[in-house]
């Protein structure tokens, strides 16, 4: 399983595949990483400030996993919340 940033330009191959996942996450300005399998995107890890009191008080960092491919998520869900979770504590994620 491989982990491309938001941030590299290698990402952008694979723009039209979650494009659709990712619009409303880059409108709020969060950060996101994409799992990959086989060149394949297969879960998407989002980053970013609580914008308006929807879950958690505005400005409280919150994350979540969007899977894109659950067959491929499947065998590798746990790789994916590990990693995850690490990702997220580092950055003190609260919800």
């Amino acid at each position: 399983m491989k982990i491309i940033s938001h941030k590299k330009s290698e990402l952008d191959k694979f723009r039209e595949k979650i494009s659709n996942y990712v619009e409303t996450y880059e409108s709020m300005g969060f950060e996101y990483w994409v799992f990959l399998v086989e060149s394949n995107p297969i879960a998407i890890f989002f980053l970013g400030k609580e914008p308006v009191n929807l879950i958690e008080p505005p400005g409280t960092v919150v994350s979540m996993i969007e899977i894109i491919d659950y067959d491929k998520a499947y065998d590798n869900i746990k790789d994916i919340a590990t990693k995850a979770i690490n990702m997220g504590k580092e950055k003190s994620v609260k919800y």
